[in-house]
């Protein structure tokens, strides 16, 4: 298993649950809002 994709409603605690999942897993945790936003959550 190289990757996981958690999805859910807002709030359900996908966040949450893929952290914890990294660190059961070793699979690194990249969030889709990190690699959407930039600071000041301005669009890429």
């Amino acid at each position: 298993m190289q990757r996981v994709l958690v999805m859910g409603s807002s709030g359900s605690g996908k966040s949450t649950f893929a952290r914890r999942l990294s660190e059961i897993t070793s699979i690194p945790f990249v969030s889709r809002d990190a690699l959407h936003w930039k600071p000041g959550w301005s669009n890429r």
